[in-house]
């Protein structure tokens, strides 16, 4: 594994395989420079039905602003682009107010 230089913000409803193909496409100059992209879905626990994984839960999400604090760029998920859905979840909304605020 390696650091991950790529943040990516993204609505969960989307479609995985719309998602991927948009940084197929889209990120193409993030992959020229080696961009190893860092994808929530795979990274964080969802699962808090037992206090176990709700515990693990919280550990994760504390961990996603240590992540932003140390990737080169985030990408932001804008589908439609005329009315991004990515601006109407409120946790998009803090990552993207994470790294405006990290300037």
């Amino acid at each position: 594994l390696r650091r991950a230089t790529a943040f990516v913000s993204y609505l969960w409803a989307a479609p995985l395989s719309a998602l991927l193909a948009a940084l197929d496409e889209g990120g193409g100059a993030s992959r020229a420079r080696g961009a190893f992209f860092w994808v929530d879905i795979f990274a964080v626990c969802q699962c808090k039905h037992t206090p176990e994984s709700a515990r693990a839960n919280r550990a994760d999400v504390d961990a996603v602003a240590r992540v932003l604090a140390v990737v080169d760029e985030t990408l932001l998920w804008c589908k439609p682009w005329q009315d991004p859905a990515t601006f109407k979840r409120v946790w998009c909304l803090y990552e993207a107010l994470d790294v405006g605020c990290r300037g």
